[in-house]
């Protein structure tokens, strides 16, 4: 259990700050819990658990690679541009990503589902379904998928759109892959699509009972791997070139110059009390870190 800010990171010590921490919550099977409540209590870390990541608190799983069944991310940036994926030889079952910019600009590999419900919740994303036989996004809060990719490959993929959730997102459907998406007039393969007539030559289709559409492209059988992901790129780099998206950027410097100020001022606090850095055992276990321990671990609490 890491409860309170900046608990199970490097960033207490001065001399280990740069040392990715490694938690582990495993051994207790599907009651195993690596729970992150604070701000920044497990920044920059690699985190795994046999069950449940919960990452509560800004920042409190950002710049973490992460690895479990269920993952969820329910504080404000709380997994933002971390890597997410499954343990090896298991199965991502679900991804929550319900705080504001929660799982932004995060890399999603092999989800079977995801819940993307906060402002901006996976905005700036890449997801990759990587033959997973089946894959469900949910995709409901404001601006939730802005600037992210969908690469459908080998996989059912389940997609439903509320409001401007999906605008103008890329998804790229292989050869391989079958897309079940919600409007279903958003679908060019549809008879009720029609393109957006402000703008038909991006091949987006109109809105659907106020839902905007994302851009869908069938992949030829003569189309490269190459070839698709610059296709879904090249709405990246528009949507980084709109106003929104200097929005985006803008919402996010102001957040993290008020989190550097914040965690600045709780290392004084750790500093007075001399609770880390000038204890003897701290800069031995940092010591053990870079030589002989692989990991740390943070035991799955049983219920």
């Amino acid at each position: 259990m890491c409860d309170g800010d900046i608990t199970c990171t490097n960033i207490k010590s001065k001399k280990n700050s740069a040392l990715a921490m490694n938690l582990n919550a495993v051994g207790g099977g599907d009651n195993s819990l690596l729970y992150c409540n604070g701000n920044g209590a497990c920044k920059s870390t690699q985190q795994r658990s046999d069950a449940l990541i919960y990452c509560d608190g800004d920042g409190a799983c950002k710049d973490s690679r992460m690895q479990a069944k269920t993952i969820q991310c329910q504080g404000k940036r709380s997994c933002k541009n971390a890597i997410i994926q499954p343990n090896a030889g298991d199965e991502l079952e679900l991804l929550e990503c319900q705080g504001w910019f929660g799982c932004a600009t995060t890399n999603v590999i092999m989800a079977k589902e995801i819940r993307a419900y906060g402002f901006n919740g996976l905005a700036g994303a890449i997801i990759e379904t990587r033959g997973i036989p089946e894959f469900t996004l949910k995709a409901y809060g404001f601006r939730a998928l802005a600037g992210t990719t969908i690469d459908c490959k080998g996989s059912t993929c389940n997609i439903d759109c509320k409001g401007n959730a999906c605008k103008n997102v890329p998804i790229t459907v292989a050869k391989s892959s079958t897309l079940n998406l919600k409007p279903a007039a958003c679908d060019p393969n549809s008879p009720a699509f029609e393109l957006n007539k402000k703008d038909p030559t991006t091949g987006v289709g109109s809105k659907v009972a106020g839902v905007n559409c994302p851009s869908v492209l069938y992949a030829r059988a003569d189309q490269t791997e190459e070839e698709l992901a610059a296709w879904r790129q090249s709405y990246v780099e528009a949507w980084k070139a709109s106003e929104e998206y200097q929005e985006f950027l803008e919402m996010e410097e102001i957040a993290e110059q008020e989190t550097e100020a914040y965690i600045a001022s709780r290392l004084q606090d750790y500093e007075m009390l001399n609770e880390y850095d000038e204890e003897e055992g701290d800069d031995e276990f940092f010591a053990a870190q870079e030589k002989d321990v692989p990991y740390f671990n943070v035991f799955g609490l049983l219920q």
